[in-house]
């Protein structure tokens, strides 16, 4: 996989909610640590991100970290 891509954008309906998920990519990482947000706000523990059929329109972005020196 190229390191070139700065990041792609995709929109899921689960149930009656709609879900606009980011990836970026802003070091140009072929891997390695993911922080995520949803819905501007932190995710943290292992869980990730669970998805709720709540009829609301939410935003989950994930930024790949910078590569390690």
């Amino acid at each position: 996989m190229s390191a070139a891509w700065p990041g792609y954008r995709i929109t899921l309906r689960h149930g009656g909610s709609w879900y606009d998920i980011e990836l970026r990519n802003p070091h140009g990482a072929t891997g390695g640590p993911v922080a995520f947000e949803h819905d501007g706000e932190p995710v943290t523990g292992p869980d990730g991100v669970s998805l709720k059929d709540d009829g609301a329109r939410h935003r989950i972005v994930a930024t790949l970290a910078a590569p390690a020196a």
